[in-house]
């Protein structure tokens, strides 16, 4: 049984919403990668309307090689 909220889920949809606009607007979308919390902190902070995150910033952050070896309990 899952055990995701309604509320996570409502919160995820506004987001996703909230991205599709950004990528389907006319003004073109620069979205930096953040390796870390640290960068993604600080690209906010910079004044972007999206930001990435890496595969290998989130495997490094766990102690992991990036490629996909991460179970998605992670």
């Amino acid at each position: 049984m899952d055990s995701t909220s309604a509320t996570a889920i409502a919160s995820a949809n506004e987001k996703s919403r909230k991205l599709r606009e950004l990528v389907h607007a006319p003004e073109i979308l620069v979205m930096p990668g953040a390796y870390d919390v640290l960068s993604a902190l600080l690209f906010e902070r910079l004044g972007f309307k999206a930001i990435q995150g890496t595969s290998g910033g989130i495997a490094a952050a766990l102690g992991y090689a990036d490629g996909e070896v991460m179970s998605r309990q992670h």
